[in-house]
């Protein structure tokens, strides 16, 4: 079953992207050209992954969720459609147009880290009507510049902003500006909303103060089953965004901004 709906979506992503995934995939290489990053060009297997995802947001009128209920990740979905690269991420976006989805990834820096990676790489776009929102989805397969063809033999990098872990394997994550104690937990570390009375135990904080970190403050985190595992003393120059494949739930007004997208 899974082999024929890959082929499914494969089929429809080699057909001419519709404009509003066009019209993404322009603002994103122009994004990145102000900025004198290379272009990313369009992978028709991204986009079959890309096609897939926001197909289940657009069914299921729901956002902040990279792992469609826990039943696959971006990574595995690219992988399924036959792409492999050394680094698979993806940022998603559940509301108005395709400039939409655009202005309000630029206003949060963990999909600014995915806009502006400054390695070479492909892309795929899907943007799909739901029943009154619109889903935008971009996949990013980050070679360096090479061949997506084939296993990587590189290892997983350590994200900047993960500092090490404690003796009890606890990841001591560095906050980053605009952090709060909600966005970590979902955005970087795939964790439901019913962890944070831990999260905040472990560090001991109180709810009220889930808005008042600092950045450079350092905030232990539980590690997590299926997410990354830092390796202590190995510092990436490159953070790897929350927006890549984590296990996101459904965002509760109060603790992102509208229309409730990671």
């Amino acid at each position: 079953m899974w082999r024929l709906t890959a082929l499914l979506f494969a089929c429809l992503a080699l057909c001419a992207p519709p404009a509003q995934a066009q019209s993404l995939l322009a603002m994103v290489n122009n994004y990145r050209a102000a900025r004198g990053l290379p272009g990313l060009a369009l992978d028709a297997r991204l986009s079959a992954a890309a096609q897939n995802q926001a197909s289940w947001m657009a069914a299921n009128n729901r956002c902040c969720d990279h792992s469609q209920g826990g039943a696959s990740t971006a990574q595995s979905r690219a992988n399924g459609f036959g792409y492999s690269a050394p680094l698979i991420t993806e940022i998603i976006y559940l509301g108005g147009s395709a400039a939409d989805a655009m202005a309000w990834w630029q206003t949060s820096a963990t999909h600014t880290r995915e806009l502006t990676r400054p390695t070479g790489g492909q892309a795929g776009i899907a943007s799909i009507s739901g029943k009154d929102r619109m889903a935008h989805v971009v996949v990013f397969g980050w070679t360096g510049g090479g061949s997506s063809s084939g296993a990587s033999s590189q290892p997983a990098q350590q994200p900047a902003y993960v500092v090490g872990v404690d003796e009890f394997g606890n990841i001591k994550h560095e906050v980053q500006p605009g952090d709060d104690l909600g966005t970590i937990a979902w955005r970087y570390y795939g964790y439901q909303w019913d962890a944070l009375p831990t999260i905040r135990a472990l560090n001991k904080r109180s709810q009220s103060e889930d808005g008042l970190l600092v950045p450079g403050d350092i905030l232990l985190i539980p590690p997590k089953a299926g997410t990354y595992t830092p390796v202590p003393g190995t510092a990436s120059a490159q953070p790897t965004a929350s927006a890549s494949s984590t296990d996101s739930p459904a965002t509760p007004e109060r603790h992102s901004p509208a229309p409730n997208n990671i």
